[in-house]
């Protein structure tokens, strides 16, 4: 295992423990704060919320690595995708607010989504989660298109072998059939690191713009 993966697979324990003690002591407002604060620094760094942080792909990373292989089918752009996390987001508002005011109760249910997302992964394009329904994405995919730093993918050494297109989970490389060389897209990218660590010819850097 690459010396970023453990790293990563570490920091996304320790903030998986972190999310479980603030849910269950009903302290969402130290979540929002940390996840406020990452939409901040990711016009700086990008989307390592979603790759780091985020306990919901914490259990999806899970359940693709349980996955013999990828039985997934490619994403169908949808004409109101745009509008699916807001959607997302307002129901999840929604449900928390008239279930504490109907029925005094305080539903974790950021918490409920953790398990949720895991069996999701199971039977469905993590991709299709991550960039048309995650309420989390609405101000992220914003920073990470306009991040300082981003993978980025060097043409002069790209040998169009398409193997970051194959390791990336969340559907942000693509490849220029003119070029012939891979892209990543800074919107969707997870700055998870997967596509430079296959790639041979070391194409792929985390760089300043």
């Amino acid at each position: 295992m690459k010396k970023r993966n453990i790293i990563r697979i570490s920091v996304q324990i320790l903030f998986f423990v972190l999310f479980t003690i603030i849910m269950l002591n009903g302290k969402m407002v130290l979540w929002l704060a940390l996840y406020a604060f990452s939409v901040a620094s990711s016009f700086i760094f990008g989307r390592y919320f979603c790759s780091y942080v985020c306990p919901m792909n914490s259990a999806m990373g899970l359940s693709n690595r349980l996955k013999k292989k990828d039985t997934t089918k490619k994403i169908i752009n949808l004409k109101l995708a745009a509008f699916i996390p807001f959607l997302s987001l307002i129901a999840t508002v929604l449900i928390m607010a008239i279930t504490k005011k109907q029925f005094k109760l305080n539903i974790p249910l950021l918490l409920i989504y953790v398990p949720l997302s895991f069996l999701y992964a199971l039977l469905f394009s993590s991709s299709l989660w991550h960039n048309y329904l995650c309420p989390y994405s609405i101000l992220l995919k914003l920073g990470g298109s306009h991040s300082l730093y981003q993978y980025r993918v060097d043409e002069s050494s790209c040998i169009g072998c398409k193997k970051c297109l194959k390791a990336c989970k969340v559907g942000a490389m693509s490849f220029n059939s003119e070029t012939k060389k891979a892209l990543i897209n800074p919107t969707l990218c997870h700055v998870c690191g997967d596509c430079a660590d296959v790639c041979n010819v070391r194409a792929i850097s985390y760089s300043k713009k």
